[in-house]
């Protein structure tokens, strides 16, 4: 894919649940770019198991990284760019289907549900400074990483994969879409 028309591009990375690393990777973005407009959290990590085998430290770990990173990043990008010059500025939080459960993921079923809340509380309090702050809830995502997980984890449900999408003023939408399991054995 050529994205030279589109502009530049740069990658860097950090540890979620620590904000110093989240507060030099702002550095980062504000040498290569002066600035961010756009910010999707899409960071995450899990790992599936029944909720009495989990331990503290397990569930602390994926509350830091799934839902106290995200705040991190939006606190941020908030406070270096988007407060003192809204233009454009953007806020997508990727979270995920929890409406039914989250069976084998109850850590990051509550992060989740956290990033949500959250999510809405933010969409009201910056929207005087200009700010849109929505979440996208995508159904199983298979990738590399849910390879290794048995399919009873992701309790789908029929032959469709729910995505729901929130926008600030509460409006919800649910859109059906059709999963293309053909290259993928289980």
């Amino acid at each position: 894919i050529n994205l030279a028309p589109a502009g530049s591009l740069a990658s860097t990375g950090a540890d979620m649940g620590k904000p110093a690393e989240i507060e030099d990777m702002m550095k980062y973005a504000a040498a290569q770019f002066g600035r961010v407009d756009v910010l999707v959290n899409n960071a995450g990590g899990q790992f599936p198991s029944p909720a009495q085998h989990i331990s503290p430290n397990g569930f602390l770990a994926v509350i830091k990284n799934n839902l106290v990173g995200t705040f991190h990043m939006c606190r941020e990008v908030a406070n270096q760019w988007m407060i003192p010059d809204p233009r454009g500025a953007r806020i997508v939080n990727v979270i995920a289907n929890i409406y039914r459960g989250f069976p084998m993921m109850i850590h990051t079923g509550a992060a989740r549900a956290g990033v949500e809340n959250m999510t809405m509380t933010l969409a009201v309090a910056w929207a005087h400074f200009g700010i849109l702050v929505n979440a996208v809830a995508p159904g199983v995502i298979l990738s590399s990483g849910t390879e290794r997980y048995a399919r009873e984890t992701f309790a789908l449900r029929g032959t469709t994969i729910d995505v729901e999408i929130w926008c600030m003023h509460r409006w919800r939408r649910r859109i059906e879409m059709k999963p293309d399991f053909r290259t993928r054995s289980y």
